[in-house]
C-alpha cells in the first residue's frame, strides 16, 4: 500500500466543468484529451443507495429535474438530461454512477479525487458504497484516490474504515482548531478556498505536514502566482489552464 501519492499541480475540479457539463463522463473525457492528468468529482447518494456523480443538493440548476437528487432513485435520474444546460452539443447526457466514472478514470489513467457531498445523514452509508466500488474497480497499479469532504464526521467514519486511504479535509473559513483535527484524520491534504490563501497560512500548514489545495483557480496569471507562493495543487475547472 503507497505512503504517499503525487497529485498534479493541477486538478480539474467537477470532472471537467470548464469543458462540458460538470460531473459527467463527456466532460471527464474532453478533460482527458485537453492535458488532465487527475480529475475532481462530487460524490451523493440517490434515495435507493447508489452513489452518483452530482454537485448540489437540488437537481434544478444541472438537469430537468428539481428537487433534492436525494429523494430520486437512480432509475430516476437516469431519466434526467444532465447535459443540455451546459450546451446543446451535451443534450442527453447522464448523471452518471460513481461506479461508472471509476471505470472510465481507470480506462484514461486519471488519478481521481473523490469528494464527498451532502453527507451529513447519509455518510457511512456513502463511505461505505464508494470503498466498496473503488476496491472493485480501480486498479491496483494506478495511484489510489484522494477522498475529501467537509464534513469531519464523514472522513472520521472513512478513516476508520481504512486506515491506508489519503484524505483530504475541506475547509471553508481556516480556525486554528482545523489542524488538530487534520492530525486526528490523518490528513494528507487540507484544502481552502482561494479567499482563505496566505503566504503565512501555507506555510503553517506545510510545516505540520500537509500539502495545501485551493478551489477554484481559472486564471493562469493567478495560478503562476500560486504556483510561486508554494501552493502544492490548484483545482480549476480548465484542465490545459497551464
Amino acid at each position: 500500500m503507497p505512503t504517499s501519492i503525487d497529485v498534479p499541480f493541477l486538478i480539474t475540479h467537477r470532472g471537467g466543468a470548464g469543458h462540458g457539463p460538470e460531473n459527467t463522463l463527456a466532460a471527464i473525457r474532453i478533460a482527458k484529451e485537453k492535458s488532465a492528468q487527475w480529475i475532481e468529482f462530487d460524490v451523493q447518494l440517490t434515495q435507493d443507495g447508489y452513489p452518483v456523480l452530482f454537485h448540489d443538493a437540488m437537481l434544478d440548476r444541472t438537469t430537468t429535474g428539481s428537487g433534492r437528487l436525494s429523494d430520486h432513485t437512480l432509475a430516476e435520474l437516469k431519466e434526467l438530461d444532465a447535459g443540455k444546460y451546459f450546451s446543446e452539443a451535451f443534450a442527453g447526457e447522464q448523471i452518471p454512477t460513481l461506479e461508472e466514472a471509476i471505470k472510465l478514470c481507470a480506462e484514461l489513467e486519471l488519478g481521481m479525487n473523490i469528494e464527498f457531498k451532502h453527507s451529513e445523514e447519509r455518510g457511512q452509508a456513502l463511505v461505505a458504497e464508494t470503498l466498496k466500488l473503488v476496491a472493485k474497480n480501480w486498479p491496483d497499479h494506478l495511484t489510489p484516490p484522494l477522498y475529501s469532504s467537509y464534513e469531519f464526521s464523514t472522513l472520521a467514519h472513512l478513516r476508520k474504515m481504512d486506515d491506508h486511504v489519503f484524505i483530504g479535509f475541506l475547509v471553508a473559513d481556516w480556525e486554528a482548531q482545523y489542524l488538530a483535527m487534520a492530525k486526528a484524520l490523518n490528513c494528507y491534504s487540507v484544502h481552502l478556498p482561494i479567499s482563505q490563501i496566505t503566504d503565512h497560512g501555507v506555510k503553517f500548514i506545510q510545516s505540520a505536514g500537509y500539502k495545501v489545495l485551493t478551489f477554484t483557480i481559472n486564471d493562469v496569471d493567478l495560478a503562476d502566482k500560486l504556483l510561486k507562493l508554494g501552493v502544492d495543487s490548484i483545482f480549476s475547472d480548465i484542465s490545459d489552464l497551464l
